[in-house]
């Protein structure tokens, strides 16, 4: 049975240790990214992003020139420490035997795998790395208070779901990176990222001519990112009404998968391939965990869609 640590026991582990590989889930966001970072830099080691991570994760890293390890072999490693995994679906495969569990998910499966772990019940992962990190003595700079800083800011859903208690210590650390909250977002985003919602307001405009009563925005969480709901916001201001579906994990980037299915729209191919093409890209429900919220099964997804982008072609 997997033992429950301390923060102290964790620190203390991590020390002692004299090679550490840090890994991020599948499809990493910036609260795997930013917490593998912050334990990479308190206390050593390398660090493997896994497989399809998001575009805010990588943007994040360019941006603090982060090297990373993509083909890692894990038994060359004495310490591995998974983070943010709600479920162990998302752990990389084949994997070892022993490894350590950083979370906030009180109900995340991947406990059951892990040898040790750290679970703390908080709004995002980084909190928890943060608050190691403090117990471990280790100072803050700039890019470690911008990588905590980031996790806090796409786990919380870009502060609208954001607690007293978190909002206090996101605003201490933008002080630490010495910026304001318009410059962090446009760290994350990125300069591709902010092109593309530019072109998507134009996609937007050609869709006036319908009646778009239930037009699908395609995200690949429902905690999104400055760019979709930069989408959102154009479609609202021009009277649309918005169902956020959660699609295509698989392909990662969920701004280009929504400009793909816009394109798509906007040539008015067969639905029925439309349809399909999307909810073979649903996940189940086991595997979304964490913040990803989704009321719809994949056959309730898919009838959604046949009436929905029915009525949006015909």
């Amino acid at each position: 049975m997997a033992k429950k640590l301390t923060y102290e026991e964790m620190a203390d582990k991590l020390r002692a240790s004299n090679s550490i590989l840090h890994v991020c889930h599948a499809s990493a966001d910036l609260d795997a990214a930013g917490s593998a970072y912050g334990s990479q830099r308190a206390f050593g080691g390398q660090i493997h992003l896994g497989k399809a991570p998001k575009i805010f994760a990588t943007n994040l890293y360019e941006y603090l020139g982060v090297k990373t390890i993509d083909e890692p072999i894990f038994s060359d490693f004495e310490t591995i420490v998974v983070y943010d995994t709600p479920d162990e679906c998302l752990l990389p495969s084949p994997f070892v035997d022993e490894w350590f569990l950083i979370d906030h998910h009180p109900k995340s499966s991947a406990i059951k795998k892990c040898s040790a772990y750290l679970l703390r019940n908080q709004q995002s992962c980084c909190q928890v790395v943060d608050k190691l990190i403090q117990k471990a003595g280790v100072s803050f700079d700039a890019q470690l208070a911008i990588a905590i800083a980031a996790g806090i800011l796409g786990d919380t859903r870009y502060l609208r779901i954001a607690k007293p208690q978190t909002l206090h210590r996101f605003a201490a650390l933008l002080g630490l990176a010495k910026l304001d909250l318009g410059e962090l977002k446009r760290i994350i985003d990125g300069p591709a990222t902010r092109e593309k919602a530019t072109e998507f307001a134009e996609v937007f405009k050609s869709f006036q001519q319908w009646d778009c009563n239930g037009m699908l925005i395609g995200m690949a969480q429902t905690n999104t990112h400055a760019a979709a709901f930069e989408m959102a916001n154009t479609m609202i201001g021009k009277g649309f009404d918005l169902l956020l579906a959660v699609i295509s994990n698989k392909a990662g980037d969920s701004c280009l998968r929504f400009l793909e299915v816009s394109d798509n729209l906007r040539q008015k191919i067969s639905v029925s391939r439309l349809i399909k093409d999307i909810a073979s890209d649903v996940k189940s429900p086991s595997c979304w965990g964490g913040g990803v919220h989704c009321p719809f099964s994949r056959q309730a997804l898919t009838e959604y869609l046949h009436s929905s982008l029915g009525r949006l072609l015909r």
